[in-house]
């Protein structure tokens, strides 16, 4: 990852953590997301591409049976959905 961030740190955390049945904070992330990478989603002038309804899509947990997989192959971005059950 050239660029990582909380919602992505946080997120392979979460996964880890269920996988191994283990215990994460999850408000604990969500709240330092919203301060931290995903503060850019409530600023105003970024709602028309960037809107804060976003947030609370994406953090609202069980409410999708996927995840998608970037992995790179031969310099292109290949993007796979992988259905789990929660």
């Amino acid at each position: 990852m050239q660029y990582p961030t909380e919602e992505d740190t946080f997120w392979a955390e979460y996964i880890k953590n269920s996988i191994q049945n283990n215990i994460a904070d999850f408000l604990l992330m969500k709240e330092t997301i919203r301060k931290t990478s995903a503060k850019r989603l409530f600023v105003p002038e970024n709602q028309t591409f960037s809107p804060a309804s976003d947030f609370d899509l994406c953090t609202d947990l069980g409410r999708f049976n996927f995840i998608l997989n970037a992995e790179e192959k031969n310099g292109l971005l290949k993007i796979t959905r992988q259905d789990i059950q929660w």
